[in-house]
């Protein structure tokens, strides 16, 4: 007996209906903003424990390390040695710079907007961002609705 195999998104589902998937993906992305970015609100309520001269509090330390890369990237004073960390014996520096610590200089070059901001908005942002590739890789392996699951 032949075993039939059914792909449920190519073969079920209509073709024509391919623009639906790019607008799930699209309306998914949306509500994944929109839930990362609420805090926002819920940090205005409280500016007391959330906010330091009206810059954002970081919830991870790691989070200054990197917008402190990014600052001497941005002035320039980007060195193989970290005078901050490992006092006395100091620690050197990638080669590279971290991604991220190029992505917030670039972002505060631009838009010329405070690192802490930027700090606070990027992480959240790629977050769901890298729902995009997560997208395609699910689509691949198992068509749209494993693409939007995935996501």
């Amino acid at each position: 007996m032949k075993q039939v195999q059914l792909n449920f998104t190519h073969d079920i589902l209509p073709q024509k209906y391919g623009w639906v998937w790019w607008a799930l993906l699209v309306a998914v992305l949306l509500i994944g903003l929109w839930v990362r970015f609420d805090t926002l609100r819920v940090w205005n309520g409280m500016p007391e424990h959330t906010f330091f001269n009206g810059q954002p509090l970081l919830m991870e330390n790691d989070g200054y390390h990197y917008l402190r890369l990014g600052r001497d990237l941005l002035n320039n004073e980007y060195t193989r040695i970290d005078s901050k960390r490992a006092v006395p014996k100091l620690v050197k520096r990638p080669d590279i710079p971290p991604l991220l610590s190029v992505l917030v200089s670039s972002i505060a070059k631009i838009s010329g907007l405070p690192l802490t901001w930027i700090g606070a908005c990027l992480a959240p942002f790629l977050g769901v961002m890298a729902g995009i590739p997560l997208f395609f890789i699910g689509r691949r392996l198992g068509g749209p609705v494993t693409g939007l699951t995935a996501v």
